[in-house]
């Protein structure tokens, strides 16, 4: 009868270890937006959970408090009974052996169950595991005490815990979203831009100073109405002398409702350094609630304008958008037709290249660049084994180019 009480301990010790064990990883799996959601949706065994979790330090503590009572313990009792049934011999078997039930029942197992269901085992463990926090709540506080005092000397100033998520830990769930089928591609890639917003400058989606339709003050009703209907914009820059003398924004409904003079209804522009950042922008646009800005350079010239449906478009993705102007297409075997004004990093990871310079922001000032004058039509100029083609010009500004990849090496090497 004493072995068979000896056995249940034995069992009744191993469920605890594994209940400790399990706790800890579900406890300590959980992100902060699940923590968020026990305490929301949870009822009262998420809110318990999520206030155990208040106090990680104080939690953690607890858990190991009692695995190491527990494991102990299971060492003590199976000890005890490998010396009655088999004799003083049997003590290492016994170690031995404990060992191997505390890994395998009462540390691996439970805590891959954790793993996969951490969120529910946190609340079914929730109220136990509050009254195992209350009953060694002295213990515990003395240790974490000491740890602290330990911990405090060699630890960075500002290195506490954080529990905010990082950017990059958001992409990478994403990506398992998209993985696991959760996500389609684009809403992933809208995700992506939207928090890309605060590291893309305005000159990135502007329309440049080149391709900027504008009127000039002075130009008749009549004549502006006519123009204005052939370029379709609701907004248009209005200019005295030249581009870099911008007077104002011509709303197009305001002039086809109004006869007065084109300086009359222009409304005052809004400037911003090519310097800016999306995101900031965004938030001017809907503090000023203007649509369209009009950025400068260093020396106060017109570098180009940018509108609300350009920053939509550059996160949404729409080909047919500023975000480009980036027409890429495949005409033969490592040969593609790009737009000049594809930029450098979409060509980049389109084609698997490095090409980079610091101040250049497109494909097509990239080998203007390299020429290091205007190019005539059909000239071609290679750089890191890429062969560009001048295909299409306008004025002084490439808009079309051939690459050609170099041929891949060796004789097994596959097409794309």
């Amino acid at each position: 009868m004493e072995h068979f009480f000896r056995f249940g301990l034995l069992f009744l010790l191993l469920g605890l270890s594994a209940f400790f064990s399990a706790s800890e990883v579900a406890f300590f799996s959980l992100s902060q937006a699940q923590v968020n959601s026990l305490r929301q949706d949870g009822g009262r065994a998420g809110l318990r959970a999520a206030q155990l979790l208040e106090k990680p330090g104080r939690l953690l503590v607890t858990i190991y408090i009692w695995n190491e009572i527990i494991n102990v313990s299971i060492a003590a009792v199976s000890t005890v009974l490998a010396l009655q049934l088999f004799g003083s011999k049997a003590a290492a078997v016994a170690v031995g052996l404990s060992a191997f039930l505390i890994v395998v029942l009462g540390d691996i197992s439970p805590k891959s169950f954790a793993l996969k269901y951490s969120k529910d085992y946190a609340m079914f463990s929730a109220l136990p595991m509050g009254l195992f926090c209350a009953a060694v709540s002295p213990a515990q506080a003395l240790i974490s005490w000491m740890v602290s005092k330990f911990v405090a000397p060699v630890s960075p100033p500002g290195s506490g815990p954080s529990s905010a998520i990082t950017e990059d830990e958001f992409k990478t769930i994403l990506h398992r979203g998209e993985d696991k089928g959760i996500l389609e591609s684009e809403e992933k890639e809208m995700i992506i831009n939207v928090f890309e917003l605060g590291d893309t400058r305005a000159t990135e989606i502007m329309t440049p100073r080149t391709e900027i339709f504008a009127l000039e003050v002075g130009e008749g009703p009549e004549a502006m109405v006519q123009r204005a209907r052939i370029s379709h914009f609701s907004r248009i820059p209005v200019y005295r002398k030249n581009i870099d003398e911008v007077v104002g924004v011509l709303y197009t409904k305001d002039l086809v409702y109004s006869v007065a003079a084109t300086d009359k209804i222009v409304r005052t522009p809004f400037f911003i350094p090519n310097t800016k950042k999306v995101d900031e922008l965004l938030r001017d646009f809907s503090r000023n609630k203007n649509h369209m800005a009009i950025i400068l350079n260093e020396f106060g010239g017109v570098e180009g304008l940018v509108t609300l449906d350009d920053i939509l478009t550059y996160v949404v993705g729409d080909e047919s958008g500023p975000k480009g102007h980036e027409n890429f297409e495949r005409v033969g075997h490592g040969a593609y037709m790009a737009s000049g004004r594809m930029s450098v990093e979409s060509f980049n990871d389109r084609l698997s290249v490095n090409l980079s310079h610091e101040d250049i922001g497109t494909i097509g000032g990239f080998v203007f660049h390299l020429f290091g004058r205007v190019p005539r039509w059909g000239e071609s100029i290679e750089h890191d084994g890429v062969r560009f083609t001048v295909k299409k010009l306008r004025g002084t500004i490439i808009s079309e180019l051939l690459v050609e990849l170099p041929e891949p090496d060796g004789p097994g090497a596959e097409e794309e």
